[in-house]
């Protein structure tokens, strides 16, 4: 007996969705052959592999809302020269825009039936197919009446001429039954459709895979705790088993729980700790000025962070904070002096000397004069022919003292205009009177000085030309020195 594959052809299944829409579904022929599959696409088949026969459809069968259709032919082994198997089947149907195109498509592979010749003896095989119709309400076939053993019209007088008159049928009494397709009916008298059984096999399938999918879980979940437990127990022991469970609570995550200990929460037992331990010694964090970052772990010691007794606002410059402490103290003066310069003439016949001041500072206040660019003096002088001397001088004055903290000198020994010149380069100045010292690093050398005014009333920075003869005849015609710089000077 021949064991069949059906599939609707990739056609075929286009031409059913058209069909869902009204467009009829004209079923054309059924066709038979020999064809053996070798690794086609079913779905993609458009005609048979090996065709034999052609036959004409001699039935269709295809009750009201039904989505399958009975489409019948007969095949006999008239006109046949050469024996065959009968191994495919194929369904052919008009589409409104391809023709006709092969519908369904099947195949008996090795359990094919042999039809022998003609010259063997008469073969005649009914030949019915179940053809997928969805739930087009339009399903029609070219049907030959003159091939089977009776015609329509003599079997429907044949059928006039039967009086069937049968009682309904009962729980006690065999009779007519209607057929219904309710799945949770409650009736005697009505008979269940192949749709009602399908759909309840169906929900009956469904309902025993999830209970096999569940108890699968919860086999796996009762085992994952520790408790022996098989797909083989009864639901009424696994539930027994359940219950002599006791369940775990909390929310911890491993990296809660020391390393290497075990713990459970509410959705898993038996986890290892990750959080590691650091150390077991005291530790002490000195602050400082950029952050301290210790890493997540167990510390077994004391942790020791020292206080500082100065950490007080009054040591802190004002809008500044130093771990959240802010900072009240107001800082001393600081003046900025851009770069710039002052020229110094001196004409005073013989001998004379001349100052100005570049720079008011704070007698009361220690003062640090910063010089960080380029501070010189330079000088330059003339005489009438006659031998000078020229110095240019960088001083400290108060009301009642004034201290030469630097000079340069510029001399001829002939009568001659001085036509060279010097300069001197001075750098940062320390003047603190209550100490009544003054440090000052000139031409690259450290020097130190005293000054001591007990009412110095002002506090200046000068730059001066003192000039003079060897012999105090002559006088000189003009001398001149220039001042050069740029600083920041501090009270503190």
């Amino acid at each position: 007996m021949s064991s069949w594959i059906y599939v609707l052809t990739n056609k075929g299944r286009q031409l059913q969705a058209k069909a869902q829409t009204g467009v009829e579904l004209n079923y054309t022929r059924m066709a038979v052959g020999s064809g053996t599959l070798s690794g086609q696409a079913l779905a993609a088949m458009t005609t048979l592999i090996t065709p034999v026969k052609s036959l004409p459809i001699i039935r269709l069968k295809h009750p009201p809302g039904a989505t399958r259709a009975l489409i019948g032919a007969t095949l006999t082994n008239a006109e046949v020269q050469t024996g065959f198997y009968f191994r495919e089947i194929g369904i052919y149907a008009t589409d409104p825009d391809d023709g006709e195109i092969l519908y369904m498509y099947a195949n008996a592979g090795s359990t094919a039936d042999y039809i022998a010749p003609i010259g063997d003896g008469v073969i005649e095989k009914d030949v019915n197919m179940n053809v997928i119709v969805g739930s087009a309400s339009n399903v029609t076939a070219i049907i030959n009446e003159s091939l089977v053993y009776v015609t329509h019209d003599e079997l429907e007088e044949a059928l006039e001429n039967i009086d069937v008159d049968l009682p309904d049928a009962s729980l006690t009494v065999a009779g007519k039954v209607q057929l219904s397709n309710k799945t949770n009916g409650t009736s005697e008298n009505l008979v269940p459709t192949e749709k009602a059984l399908g759909l309840v096999m169906a929900e009956a399938t469904t309902a025993k895979q999830l209970g096999n999918e569940r108890k699968n879980e919860v086999v796996a979940a009762l085992i994952a705790l520790g408790v022996s437990a098989s797909t083989s127990d009864t639901w009424s022991q696994l539930i027994t088993k359940m219950t002599g469970v006791l369940r775990a609570k909390g929310n911890a995550i491993p990296s809660d729980v020391r390393a290497g200990k075990s713990f459970s929460n509410s959705d898993q037992a038996d986890i290892v700790g990750t959080l590691p331990e650091r150390t077991t010694d005291t530790m002490t964090i000195t602050p400082g000025v950029s952050t301290k970052t210790n890493p997540p772990g167990i510390y077994g010691g004391d942790i020791i962070v020292p206080g500082e007794p100065n950490l007080l606002g009054e040591n802190i410059l004002i809008n500044k904070s130093i771990f959240g402490v802010p900072g009240s103290l107001v800082p001393n003066k600081i003046t900025e002096y851009p770069a710039q310069f002052k020229t110094l003439r001196n004409s005073t016949v013989g001998y004379s000397y001349y100052y100005e001041s570049f720079m008011e500072l704070n007698p009361a206040k220690r003062n640090l004069i910063l010089f960080p660019g380029l501070s010189k003096c330079y000088t330059q002088a003339y005489s009438n022919g006659y031998p000078d001397i020229v110095y240019c001088q960088l001083a400290v004055r108060t009301q009642n003292r004034n201290v030469e903290i630097a000079n340069t000198r510029i001399s001829s020994a002939s009568q001659s205009n001085i036509g060279e010149s010097r300069s001197l380069s001075f750098n940062d100045i320390s003047i603190d009177l209550a100490a009544k010292k003054i440090t000052c690093l000139v031409n690259g050398t450290l020097a130190t000085y005293t000054i001591d005014d007990p009412n110095p009333g002002y506090l200046r920075l000068m730059v001066g030309i003192a000039k003079y003869r060897y012999d105090n005849y002559a006088p000189m015609v003009e001398s001149f020195a220039r001042v050069q710089w740029e600083g920041i000077a501090i009270e503190y």
